[in-house]
């Protein structure tokens, strides 16, 4: 479809960065993603939306569980002022940039965010996907967006993401 390199596309963060580093992050995600009896009793299907839980939560750190079925997708967002990283458990993913660039991103991989950054995640293939999300500091909001006339980004909508432990 488009090319493979990885473009990242930022918007400045309302507040300075500061938590766990993006690469520790990964980190997080792959050891959380090598031990299902953690998550796997919780993770869900579900038509429409693509369907996320948050497992962990303290002052460092907080870990969601996301599923995807085919054509589910987050939308173009950011994640706050939270750095980010997610691991693909189980399935393929895209991402995709604002520049309209995507790399593929299968079962094993990683990716990994500062704040800022603007990315959508999506399932394209018929297979569902499954992956895990670690956000630091815990994620407290996303704004979304669409891509204006001329390329540059419009905020859509910015959500609270304080949500209980299920």
């Amino acid at each position: 479809m488009l090319q493979q390199d990885t473009v990242s596309t930022r918007v400045a963060p309302s507040a300075p960065p500061c938590g766990i580093d993006p690469a520790d992050l990964r980190r997080i995600t792959r050891d959380y993603a090598a031990r299902p009896e953690r998550w796997a009793p919780r993770v869900r299907y579900a038509m429409g939306e693509h369907w996320s839980l948050r497992i962990h939560a303290d002052d460092d750190l907080d870990i969601w569980l996301n599923t995807w079925l085919r054509e589910q997708s987050t939308t173009l967002h950011d994640h706050g002022r939270s750095a980010g990283a997610f691991t693909v458990v189980s399935g393929r993913l895209r991402e995709f940039f604002v520049s309209g660039q995507e790399i593929g991103v299968p079962a094993g991989e990683s990716r990994s965010f500062g704040a800022g950054y603007v990315h959508d995640v999506y399932n394209p293939h018929p297979e569902p996907a499954f992956s895990i999300h670690a956000y630091s500091p815990p994620l407290t909001e996303m704004s979304y967006y669409s891509i204006a006339t001329g390329g540059g980004l419009e905020i859509v909508r910015t959500l609270d993401t304080d949500v209980p432990i299920n």
